[in-house]
């Protein structure tokens, strides 16, 4: 009788054991399921890229709009049909795990949620259609969106104006070579005209993000993050920047991306607090910048 008892335990275990593993084996054909169908969405985004990349500013907002919303549409369904799986938060999940297991400082995990939560942001605007870029620039198909700039850390030492940027359709790794900032300032009339200017050779953002390695449902195609600039003048009026990208092909050949965005009306906290001073060095201006200042050296501030 022990020994029949014995058996049945033993099958019971084997029958439990066989019922675990196949829940296992559907649970994992249902999530690589998904992931697929995800990737399939992704590569139809990815396709019309090229397309938004040459369209005049009024029909890439317009279009961007109707791509975004057509994509997190068809996400959404698929989020339905397969309940649990679009879960946009499991990788602030994964950090609380890794830090509990010691595998990463408590500071590793706050620069990891950093650049999570900030795509989280990102993706919950795109979601939602209130992704409305305030400025916006192509060339070489290669697009640059600039969808706020704000004033950061105003009460410390260390005040800037952050960029907060989208760039798509990158079709190679991306060299940083300038960031130019053209200021336009009121003009003393009993002084000679002055252009101050700031300028960052090689500069890459202060914090730049592949947002499907944080959140794998993100559309494909596009890095995100911020810039940070130093304050402008206190007379500063506006500010015309410019940004150079090398952008290299699967041969090796390099093109560069010149994005001119247009004047942009520089509001006073972005500016250096009267009485302040702002700290730039001098140099001559090209015959371009003489001709639209006036005639004068520039003022130039390397950040």
């Amino acid at each position: 009788m022990k020994s029949l008892l014995s058996w049945l335990l033993v099958l019971g275990i084997l029958v439990s054991g066989a019922g675990f593993a196949l829940k296992m084996y559907k649970d994992l054909n249902t999530e690589q399921a998904y992931t697929l169908k995800v990737i399939d969405l992704q590569n139809q985004f990815q396709s019309q890229l090229a397309g938004l990349g040459q369209l005049a500013e009024d029909t890439y907002r317009r279009e961007i709009g109707i791509a975004l919303t057509r994509y997190f549409s068809q996400l959404n369904q698929l989020g339905k049909e397969n309940p649990g799986l679009l879960d946009v938060e499991r990788e602030l999940r994964i950090g609380e795990e890794m830090l509990a297991k010691g595998h990463m400082s408590e500071g590793q995990k706050l620069a990891r949620e950093e650049r999570i939560q900030w795509t989280l942001e990102l993706y919950q605007k795109m979601r939602v259609g209130q992704y409305r870029p305030l400025y916006t620039v192509a060339d070489k198909t290669f697009r640059f969106d600039l969808y706020d700039i704000q004033p950061v850390d105003a009460d410390t030492r260390n005040p800037r104006i952050r960029l907060s940027y989208s760039h798509w359709n990158a079709f190679g790794p991306i060299s940083y070579k300038m960031i130019e900032g053209n200021i336009r300032i009121t003009q003393d009339p009993n002084k000679p005209a002055e252009v101050p200017q700031i300028v960052g050779e090689g500069q890459p953002p202060t914090l730049q993000i592949k947002p499907t390695r944080w959140v794998k449902e993100f559309i494909p195609g596009v890095e995100v993050g911020y810039y940070e600039l130093p304050l402008l003048p206190p007379n500063a009026e506006k500010i015309q920047l410019n940004f150079d990208f090398g952008l290299r092909t699967i041969g090796g050949t390099e093109l560069v991306s010149h994005i001119a965005f247009p004047e942009i009306p520089v509001a006073s906290s972005w500016k250096v607090p009267e009485g302040k001073e702002w700290q730039g060095k001098e140099r001559f201006a090209s015959d371009d910048e003489i001709v639209k200042a006036g005639g004068a050296p520039t003022q130039k501030i390397t950040f």
